[in-house]
């Protein structure tokens, strides 16, 4: 029991010496920090000279423009939306389940409202040079039992106290971290009634033992992350080796009031931070404030003096012997506040002389150089800020568009510190939803998770190092999970993965712009539209074009969908009987194509067949022709008779050729066609042949 209260009391006894060590080492940057973010919402004035101008009752304007600077670059911010991007690292791991945590870490910043957090965090670190949220877990429902991570903001950056030793940038190697609240005393009574604290009459004896955390009317609070190093070894070696293991405990001045293990090996407050170094040991943090401070103090000083002068101007000062308003004071005091009719004056004399009345002094305020004044403030302020006229909407010198990017450029540039070291902050983040994840995930769940088109779906996640496959697979289906969505589940115990950052504008303007650019390629390459027909117009910004999509989706060929078949086994059969509707469609265009092929080979052939034939004809007449006239009136008569019966002949080779063609034409055409030996045509030579020359003593010869 004694060790146990000596454990307690050196607990405590570190914590907070941790504390003061924190509140010692931050004081100087902490003032500098609130005076900024005081200075950056208009209490712009040194106080002495406020005090002395506001005595005199002498104007002090304040003419925020540092406002517009920290407009432009938190609006630049959230153009630029970062996204976690998560990536396998090393063995016992896939891009899928890459993909699936990082829509598991889409659904946990959708949950958290996480744009929002970012967004405030970034505001808070160009105005005072940091700004912190945190992550936490809960239960996802009120009826559930399942832990799920939570990002949340934390409202005053000043209530949280970091490792002074820590080295990193992003403070993930720090040993630990204070966030403390401030309790009036009867608000801690009534939620801690059973503390030691709370059983105290008297707070104030406490309080001047520890001033930091006690006073009269008021107690601290704090959460205290801690780490401590637990010592593994590896398997198949003797070498000791230690891990970092965060614990939680919330604390005050003299007690411990809860405590718990936090699952990460990150203590879970993430800081954004602004310029932070080490300047001769000492921690200088600052924002985008900082240095245009004097610039902003002198536009505001000449601002002022140029109104004064300009006002007084209004206000007659007159020039009077002494004595000339006696009696009528009231009158040339309210000469000023009203339109008076008149004035009167009393006649002075010096010896017996009158002096003339009194005059308006002619006063024309000098504000020219004050004018410059101004200006040269102006440009000083966006020097200080690296914001330019171009980035401000203002004309410039250039013509062209490029030269007018350039300078907007240079904007971008000169403020790109700040983007990168909130990306930073959001890496942090991904890191430790990403570390908090399979320690959370200790049994099969049906989980959420949110595509980057902001659409989202369930999938099955469980941690090998709990249960295999095949009982998560069972323990989803007795948990009523549908058991086609959980042939394929995701493994969140195995692999190490890492976290990277990306930037660029949101979902819904890069939509936007994919949508512009794919109309831009469609109208250079219409055909494309048949193959993209579906992601052109689910880019499309008007209502239902992702019905519109869907639909035209069903009508493309299957094979543009492949890959999402081997993905979704519901889609392989309505995708294989398509491809066979699709190959019965090819095959009869095929065979069609083929029987015209074919028919008109055969009318080809017919031709020549014909017109060879009709050649052979001529040239044989001509040469029968040629010899009759070689041999007399004799032969000619028998050419006569040989022409008619050649022209028997070729009447019925036509005939034949016609009835021929018109059987062709009827009968179907076989898949394969066999070659057929030719008819053979008649032999006509021997009728166009004339008649063998008759001999002398022959029959039929002429007489001598």
């Amino acid at each position: 029991m004694e060790e146990a209260a000596a454990a307690e009391e050196a607990f405590l006894m570190l914590a907070k010496a941790r504390f003061k060590r924190a509140t010692e080492a931050e004081f100087e940057w902490r003032k500098l920090c609130l005076e900024d973010l005081k200075f950056s919402l208009g209490d712009q004035w040194p106080p002495a000279i406020q005090t002395a101008r506001l005595g005199e009752d002498a104007p002090c304007l304040t003419v925020n423009r540092i406002a517009g600077f920290l407009r432009l670059l938190c609006n630049d911010e959230r153009s630029q939306r970062l996204a976690i991007q998560v990536n396998p690292v090393g063995s016992g791991t896939d891009v899928k389940t890459a993909e699936v945590l990082q829509g598991y870490t889409r659904h946990v910043e959708q949950r958290s409202d996480a744009d929002t957090v970012y967004d405030i965090g970034f505001e808070g670190m160009v105005r005072s040079g940091v700004k912190y949220w945190r992550v936490l877990t809960e239960y996802a429902d009120e009826k559930s039992m399942d832990l799920d991570i939570l990002i949340e903001g934390i409202r005053n950056q000043f209530t949280v106290y970091f490792d002074p030793a820590c080295k990193k940038p992003d403070y993930s190697d720090a040993e630990w971290c204070f966030i403390i609240e401030r309790m009036q005393n009867e608000e801690f009574k009534a939620e801690y009634p059973g503390s030691k604290l709370a059983g105290l009459n008297d707070f104030q004896s406490v309080g001047d033992q520890h001033p930091l955390w006690i006073s009269h009317d008021s107690v601290v609070v704090a959460e205290y992350f801690y780490v401590v190093k637990e010592p593994y070894t590896v398997e198949g070696s003797d070498a000791t080796r230690y891990r970092r293991k965060v614990k939680w405990a919330k604390i005050n001045a003299i007690e411990r009031l809860d405590k718990k293990d936090w699952p990460g090996r990150y203590i879970p407050v993430v800081p954004d931070l602004g310029d932070d170094m080490d300047v001769d040991g000492k921690r200088y943090l600052a924002g985008a404030v900082r240095v245009p401070k004097d610039a902003q103090r002198a536009y505001n000083f000449w601002i002022t003096s140029a109104s004064e002068k300009i006002a007084l101007k209004n206000k007659a000062q007159w020039l009077m012997a002494s004595g000339q308003q006696e009696g009528f004071e009231k009158l040339w005091e309210y000469s000023n506040q009203k339109r008076l009719p008149f004035l009167v004056y009393k006649p002075v004399k010096v010896g017996e002389q009158v002096l003339p009345p009194p005059i308006e002094i002619d006063k024309e305020p000098q504000i020219a150089g004050m004018v410059e004044m101004i200006r040269q403030a102006d440009n000083d302020l966006k020097a200080t800020f690296g914001i330019f006229d171009a980035s401000l909407g203002q004309k410039g010198p250039e013509e062209s568009g490029e030269a007018i990017m350039a300078r907007q450029k240079q904007t971008d540039v000169a403020i790109l510190n700040y983007i990168d070291n909130h990306s930073r902050a959001i890496r942090l983040t991904g890191r430790i939803i990403i570390d908090l994840a399979p320690k959370i995930i200790t049994q099969p769940r049906m989980q959420r998770i949110i595509n980057p088109d902001g659409s989202s779906t369930h999938v099955g996640l469980y941690n090998s190092e709990f249960d295999t496959e095949q009982e998560a697979r069972e323990r989803m289906i007795e948990l009523g999970a549908d058991n086609d969505a959980i042939k394929k589940i995701y493994d969140v115990g195995t692999g190490e993965y890492d976290v990277t950052v990306s930037s660029g504008p949101s979902y819904q303007s890069r939509r936007q712009e994919a949508s512009v650019s794919m109309m831009k390629m469609v109208n250079a390459y219409p055909q494309l539209m048949q193959a993209c027909a579906d992601l052109i117009i689910k880019n499309m910004d008007w209502p239902e074009a992702q019905a519109m999509a869907d639909r035209v989706r069903k009508m493309m060929p299957p094979v543009f969908f492949a890959d999402a078949a081997e993905q979704d086994p519901k889609l392989k059969v309505p995708m294989l009987e398509a491809q066979l509707q699709q190959m019965m469609q090819s095959h009869d265009m095929v065979v069609a194509e083929l029987n015209k092929a074919t028919e008109m080979i055969r009318t080809k052939k017919l031709e020549l067949d014909q017109k060879r034939e009709s050649d052979l004809l001529k040239a044989e007449t001509d040469r029968l022709v040629a010899m009759a006239k070689m041999m007399g009136e004799g032969a000619l008569e028998s050419l006569k008779a040989g022409i008619n019966h050649v022209s028997s002949e070729m009447e019925m080779v036509r005939q034949l050729i016609l009835q021929d063609q018109q059987a062709m034409n009827q009968a179907p055409i076989p898949p394969t066609q066999v070659t057929q030996p030719e008819a053979k045509k008649p032999d006509m030579s021997a009728a166009l042949l004339p008649p063998p020359p008759v001999q002398p003593g022959m029959p039929g010869a002429p007489q001598q």
